[in-house]
């Protein structure tokens, strides 16, 4: 099960490794984009289901239940629920920072004057007070990887800044031109780099204390 797939980088990174994926997002406009790539190069193995992790109904037990950036995880009840349905592991990649600057978010509210408490988010120390006080085992390790965002239109890239950041719809041309110098022409396609460091958690279901 991969939790928040997004456009599905990971979840057909499963599939193609022949595993049987059940793939969850809120957002409609990733989840289109990953239906048509499925369709694209016809894999039989992924089910999507456009929710939030919050509003999913788990209907079986998964070997393998991953989670990139689910910020919904950071609570006791919500990895208590996950873990219920975990039969093997539970791995995921969260932040490592306690400000949010994907795809060098924070240069552009530095440059927009917006402040950058809005940029706080919890990170996996959050969730190690957790697992530490459940007396849940876990294994960690810091990740620096490239987690960029294609887009057809530059147009689509801000519809995307947007959606995932709280900024006024005021400042659509200096988040444009932004863009424009943010973003990289790739075979007639926009890519918005995102360098960033992560944290990698894995928790396997025998390793309670």
């Amino acid at each position: 099960m991969d939790i928040g797939c997004g456009i599905g980088g990971f979840s057909i990174a499963f599939a193609k490794s022949g595993f049987y994926v059940t793939a969850i997002d809120s957002s409609m406009i990733a989840m289109e984009h990953l239906r048509n790539k499925i369709q694209e190069i016809n894999l039989q193995n992924i089910k999507i289901f456009p929710v939030s992790l919050e509003d999913f109904q788990f209907f079986q037990k998964y070997d393998v239940i991953f989670g990139s950036y689910i910020m919904g995880l950071m609570e006791e009840k919500m990895i208590d629920r996950v873990l219920e349905y975990t039969t093997h592991y539970l791995i995921l990649l969260l932040p490592y920072r306690r400000i949010k600057n994907d795809f060098c978010i924070e240069e552009l509210y530095r440059e927009l004057k917006i402040d950058t408490d809005y940029l706080k988010q919890s990170n996996y120390l959050d969730l190690i007070k957790i697992l530490d006080r459940k007396n849940i085992s876990y294994h960690i390790k810091i990740l620096h990887s490239d987690f960029g965002q294609p887009f057809q239109t530059k147009e689509e890239g801000l519809d995307f800044i947007n959606h995932y950041f709280p900024i006024l719809k005021k400042y659509d041309d200096e988040v444009m031109k932004w863009l424009d110098r943010k973003c990289i022409l790739r075979d007639g396609k926009y890519y918005l780099p995102n360098q960033k460091e992560s944290v990698i958690m894995i928790i396997e279901k025998k390793g309670r204390i």
